[in-house]
């Protein structure tokens, strides 16, 4: 077996993960919440250092959300990526390796929440291996330098600084943007409010936990406002959206739809989850437990009610 002759025939995921590897940073990523109690936000991007869990303002973007960018990457070209929101960097280099040519310039408030105790007890992951206000920005740009990556990071906070931030750093107007900053719909419209006359008129937004933190209002108000063209993205761990122009290719049409779901079947599918949840969870039970014992007695009863009716 032979190593692929072009390393950006790699999944990015891999390409990711040694950037930051290579650099003395583990991740926690992808993890089911089904084996961990539910918790959903065991899916997004944690880095660990030295074992410890490090605060850097947020979780980067998952598996499934690169992915997405990954299968977007194919069906379009950007030559400049405005990132709000910037945290570790996960996803700020995750885009600067799947479009190289295209410069990716971030803004970041650098703001930790202050410790507090009475949380602490319960996020474990918060505060454990307290990082500087500044880290992620600093650690973002060392690594862009590190790999060559045409990627800065600026302080800033959104939207008060784009009017300065995106003239004086992005050397085209930006045509693909990432919205993961503040989640809450007031700043979700007011992040989209402040980019209109700096991006692109073609310009993609792609916004991250648009379902996962109930930003579905603030969504359908900058889809309505801009006149774009809006789906949520279903099949993305956070519920990401993306809203583009009404003259998208086809291409970019076809990854939306791939990464979306059917109203009706939605619909079907969130009646149906609480019973098929019980169900999966009584199939599941060991067989040398006593539930798992009633089970396996309720199967056979339940044959042998069928074989006597089909007699």
């Amino acid at each position: 077996m032979t190593s692929p002759l072009d390393p950006s025939a790699e999944p990015v995921f891999l390409r990711l993960r040694r950037l930051y590897a290579q650099a003395g940073f583990d991740i926690r990523i992808n993890l089911n919440p089904a084996f961990f109690s539910g918790w959903g936000d065991s899916l997004f991007c944690m880095l660990y250092k030295d074992g410890q869990p490090l605060a850097t303002g947020g979780g980067g973007i998952s598996i499934s959300e690169l992915y997405f960018f990954e299968c977007l990457r194919s069906a379009a070209s950007f030559s400049s990526i405005f990132v709000i929101g910037n945290s570790g960097g996960w996803g700020t280099l995750g885009l600067s390796l799947l479009w190289p040519d295209a410069e990716v310039i971030a803004i970041d408030c650098g703001m930790l929440e202050p410790p507090n105790k009475l949380y602490e007890a319960i996020d474990f992951d918060r505060h454990r291996g307290q990082t500087g206000n500044d880290f992620g920005i600093e650690l973002t740009n060392d690594l862009a330098r590190r790999n060559s990556l045409n990627v800065r990071v600026i302080n800033g906070m959104s939207p008060d600084d784009l009017q300065q931030t995106i003239p004086s750093a992005c050397s085209r107007p930006p045509d693909l943007v990432f919205i993961d900053g503040g989640h809450s719909n007031d700043q979700l419209i007011r992040d989209f409010q402040g980019l209109q006359g700096l991006v692109s008129p073609a310009c993609v937004y792609v916004l991250h936990d648009v379902v996962n933190w109930r930003m579905e209002k603030g969504f359908q108000e900058c889809a309505r406002v801009s006149a774009l063209e809006s789906r949520i993205l279903w099949r993305t761990s956070s519920g990401m959206a993306i809203l583009f122009p009404a003259d998208a290719p086809p291409a970019l049409r076809e990854v939306v739809t791939a990464f979306t779901e059917d109203d009706v079947q939605l619909a079907e599918f969130r009646r149906r989850a609480p019973r098929r949840k019980m169900a999966s969870i009584i199939e599941k039970l060991p067989e040398e437990s006593l539930l798992g014992k009633v089970k396996t007695g309720i199967k056979w009863a339940n044959r042998q009610m069928r074989f006597r009716r089909d007699s």
